[in-house]
């Protein structure tokens, strides 16, 4: 019987006019895929991807061992043509090792200082560094005016065809030096292990059955930029716009500046997080789902803090119907558990209890259900759009699960 479809993440909407096998179809295919692999992670997985087809930088911030590299590198190697640049980053790192060696023959010849790109970052569509603060602020340094306008002076200014940088680290730097490199990674998550019991069980399950599950779906580079510019051309209204300003105002009244940079990459990261969730225009509740993770600036718990000032500004009404479809999962995963243990040793006695959990969470997913219904219809407004998503795949998918387990028993 298969497992872990309890930790089936929000289902996307994909356009219908979206033919089998497009690239729309196939960036939620993969968007599946991330979140059946890497379990808890949902809005991290929205909020990297849009990065991706806006055309940014992000890094994840977390523990050791909460599978922040593994996720990066996956989402990476997802992306066939693409010329692919992976580096540990060490102290002791040059910028020779990151943009390339010096050619002597250049400085010989031309007298001038023309650098080798040879497999190196200027060459690469995509790009992973790997507990990237390790590295020194020189060579860090030297890579900002190419994560930032994808330009690569060697000497003269040439753009590069870098379409995605990623990082992994697991502390915030306290270097100083380092404050501009840091800002120049518009998304910034900080991961925590998994806190699930069914996730801890699903962990358990794929260690003891030696499972390391990967990405199979593939995207091409043109379609990568194709997706690009689709999101390039999500609609953001001036209602939006004037929302985000309201935000941004009140977000500098208690010291958290956006710049005019920063401001126009989120208007370009809300749209491609859209184009990501299936939505055919911006939402305000992309705003609670990314900027938190956008604009907190030296420690994460500042996170919290932005998340109340956007609340005030533009409410969130999607916070119970995420919280309510939480327990639905649990209410599902339980019965995994009960068809599991039917699986390995069926009785009578495993079989009525199989029945049992999947009459009782039947009744409590009606129940969450019609919650969120009321939710939805005393707030007819643009933010409840999530929790519609979420009765959706409520009534669409987790009650159609728990159906099915209890099916089998009369099979």
């Amino acid at each position: 019987m298969a497992i872990a479809k309890n930790t089936k993440k929000l289902a996307a909407q994909i356009p219908n006019n979206a033919p089998a096998g497009s690239a729309p179809e196939r960036l939620q295919q993969l968007r599946r895929e991330l979140n059946r692999i890497f379990l808890e992670r949902s809005t991290v997985i929205d909020g990297v991807l849009a990065v991706l087809l806006s055309g940014g930088n992000v890094v994840l911030f977390g523990p050791p061992g909460c599978a922040k590299s593994w996720m990066l590198q996956q989402l990476c190697r997802a992306i066939e043509e693409a010329v692919f640049f992976d580096r540990l980053l060490q102290p002791t790192i040059t910028p020779d090792e990151l943009l390339g060696q010096l050619s002597l023959r250049a400085l010989q010849q031309q007298d001038e200082l023309i650098r080798n790109t040879k497999r190196r970052l200027p060459q690469a569509h995509i790009a992973f560094l790997d507990e990237v603060f390790r590295g020194n602020s020189t060579s860090l340094n030297a890579l900002l005016r190419l994560m930032n306008e994808r330009v690569f002076e060697n000497p003269e200014p040439q753009p590069v065809p870098l379409l995605f940088l990623c990082g992994a680290a697991n502390n915030v730097p306290t270097d100083g030096d380092l404050d501009a490199f840091v800002d120049r990674f518009v998304y910034r998550p900080w991961l925590q292990y998994v806190r699930k019991l069914s996730s801890k069980r699903e962990l358990i399950h794929r260690a003891r059955h030696n499972i390391k599950p990967e990405v199979v779906v593939r995207l091409t580079l043109e379609e990568i930029k194709a997706l690009q510019q689709q999101a390039a051309n999500v609609p953001f209204s001036d209602e939006l716009a004037e929302d985000l300003i309201k935000c941004q105002l009140a977000l500098e009244k208690e010291g958290f500046l956006i710049s005019d940079r920063k401001l126009q990459q989120l208007v370009k990261l809300l749209q491609a997080h859209a184009l990501v969730q299936g939505d055919e225009q911006v939402y305000p509740e992309s705003f609670h789902e990314l900027l938190p993770d956008c604009l907190w600036q030296r420690d994460p718990k500042e996170r919290q803090k932005i998340g109340q000032i956007l609340n005030t500004c533009v409410p969130d009404l999607n916070r119970q119907a995420v919280s309510w479809y939480d327990a639905a999962k649990e209410e599902v995963s339980i019965v995994v558990r009960a068809a599991r243990e039917y699986d390995l040793r069926p009785s009578s006695t495993i079989e009525q209890k199989l029945i049992e959990a999947a009459d009782n969470a039947a009744s409590r997913l009606e129940d969450i259900a019609r919650k969120i219904e009321k939710l939805i219809a005393d707030n007819k407004s643009r933010n409840a759009r999530r929790a519609q998503r979420i009765l959706t795949d409520i009534r669409e998918d987790l009650l159609v699960e728990v159906g099915g387990y209890k099916n089998k028993v009369y099979q």
